[in-house]
């Protein structure tokens, strides 16, 4: 979906839409979790400053959120807060003016966001901080995915060689002919050989529109691939793997693991590859044309005294006594459990969890107007929605567990008895009273700019569920007193509650991208606060005419 753009501004506006889409149907803070690997990644690829992308990648998830009730706990907050006031916040009810805001902040963040956010010297400057791994890296081959991102693309313009972990690119071998790597047009079927570190082994598999030839035999090291990983090993002097022809389904049912890649100790970076003595003469292992990197299987490939392997195994089998017995030093690579798709499986988990999300929210908007439907409530179809997905194994209860954000369930039950509290106290009526008499020169213009200023100031600095929490009853009583239409104050205080540009530590997708961009306060100061003066105007009209 991300493709291959070649400009920043491209990228943002890509990146933008496709995360603000995804947050106003999935809350925004699991969203961001899941893409910033992703944004990771694809940054080093396209050769671009990730600094660039990921602060926009937080507030597009965070103005995405605003565009139906579910993308946010903010917005469950703000629903049972102010039905306590007499109105019933709607799935659809804040789309039109946040669909507004979020083009609106689009057009910003194309110009602004390469100007503004990164560091001087760009990608190079950062790759030249890494060592070079040159004696740590494996020959490994990619086959290339036919009507994939990369079908038809040059080379050099796909940004392999810009992945942390790859040395090198090496050539293109299509049909038995070795094509040198320098401006040759990809096509399907094609093998690229890398030359790479086994993370960057690891991020090519990642790497969507490439497959690595081995993967069938991979797969049938069976399910459970969020508990394999990727280890390096070397070979013991006593391994009995030594010098002979190498058997997939033996090393498969012995050691629980699969070879992804092997690199031999005098091979290194710039060693021809040693195919003549690796294969059995009687069986040969079928080897990419001009390297020593199999195109399907590693059987009847033969291991050398001193050979490191890349396998992929069960993190569970690791230190069995096949294992001892075979394998000395042995290296986890972080983050390396192999992708979940591929498999038919996958697709029909994805279809399940895409067309279960769009089937319980269509009978939550269809409930309100069908009586005989009331009872496909959104928690309702949620939950069901969620029990279907841990049956069909598409997400685990520990998964479940993890993604609840317990300060977020206590604010919300401690919601009620402390927006009460404020209107028992009078508390509610004396801020009300105070602001609508300090803004009253101003009109229903200057109160509406007034609300946005405290909402999105707090927010800031403190949670903004507490921030709606306590603004509800206040908001509805400006209203009573100024005889204003609660739903335009309702909009304006969710909206602006979650529109948190100025500060890191206001809202969770930013804490989440700043170790990613290495932002400093100046950072989101310079970047997000002209953003939260251009929100906040155009918020304020945007309530006032369209809501």
């Amino acid at each position: 979906v991300l493709g291959t753009p070649r400009s920043v501004p491209v990228a943002v506006g890509r990146l933008w839409v496709l995360v603000g889409v995804l947050s106003a149907l999935v809350n925004n803070t699991p969203m961001i979790a899941m893409m910033l690997p992703v944004l990771q990644l694809w940054s080093q690829r396209l050769g671009f400053q990730v600094q660039q992308l990921a602060m926009p990648m937080a507030f597009a998830s965070q103005m995405g959120g605003s565009l139906t009730l579910m993308g946010s706990p903010t917005n469950f907050v703000a629903q049972d807060s102010f039905a306590k006031e007499g109105y019933n916040l709607t799935f659809f009810d804040m789309t039109l003016p946040a669909a507004v805001l979020f083009l609106a902040a689009l057009v910003y963040a194309l110009p602004m966001a390469p100007l503004l956010l990164g560091k001087r010297g760009g990608l190079e400057a950062t790759l030249a901080e890494q060592p070079a791994a040159e004696d740590q890296a494996f020959e490994v081959a990619f086959r290339v995915e036919p009507r994939g991102p990369f079908d038809s693309v040059r080379l050099d313009e796909c940004g392999f060689q810009r992945i942390r972990g790859v040395v090198r690119v090496d050539n293109v071998v299509r049909a038995d002919a070795v094509l040198a790597a320098d401006s040759v047009v990809l096509a399907g079927n094609d093998f690229v050989v890398f030359w790479a570190t086994a993370e960057g082994v690891v991020s090519l598999r990642s790497t969507r529109g490439i497959s690595l030839p081995l993967q069938k035999q991979v797969e049938k090291l069976g399910a459970k691939r969020r508990m394999r990983s990727v280890f390096e090993v070397e070979l013991l002097p006593t391994s009995t793997l030594i010098d002979k022809p190498l058997v997939a389904r033996n090393l498969r049912f012995n050691h629980k693991c699969a070879v992804l890649a092997v690199r031999g100790r005098c091979q290194g970076f710039a060693g021809a590859p040693r195919a003549a003595d690796r294969q059995a003469v009687e069986n040969p292992c079928h080897l990419v044309e001009g390297t020593s990197a199999p195109s399907h299987s590693f059987d009847h490939f033969v291991l050398k005294r001193g050979d490191v392997l890349l396998v992929e195994a069960g993190r569970a089998d690791v230190g069995s006594m096949e294992w001892t017995s075979d394998f000395g030093i042995v290296r986890g690579i972080p983050n390396s459990a192999p992708p979940r798709a591929g498999r038919t499986q996958d697709s029909l988990r994805s279809v399940l969890a895409i067309g279960g999300a769009v089937l319980a929210v269509g009978l939550y908007v269809v409930g309100d107007q069908v009586p005989a439907l009331k009872n496909f409530t959104l928690t309702n179809n949620l939950l069901v929605l969620v029990g279907l997905l841990l049956l069909t194994r598409t997400l685990t209860l520990k998964e479940v567990y993890e993604s609840l954000d317990v300060t977020v369930l206590l604010i919300i039950v401690g919601a009620g008895p402390f927006g009460d509290a404020i209107q028992q106290v009078g508390l509610a009526n004396w801020i009300a009273n105070g602001l609508v008499t300090m803004m009253a020169p101003a009109g229903q213009l200057g109160v509406f700019f007034a609300i946005y200023v405290v909402c999105a100031g707090l927010s800031n600095l403190i949670s903004n569920i507490a921030v709606i929490v306590m603004m509800a009853p206040i908001c509805a009583n400006i209203a009573n007193l100024n005889h204003y239409p609660l739903r335009q104050l309702v909009l304006l205080v969710t909206i602006a509650s979650s529109a948190v540009y100025t500060c890191p530590i206001g809202h969770q997708t930013n804490l989440m991208v700043t170790p990613l961009g290495r932002y400093s306060w100046g950072d989101f100061f310079r970047f997000g606060f002209p953003l939260q003066l251009f929100h906040m105007v155009l918020c304020v009209f945007v309530c006032l005419y369209l809501a």
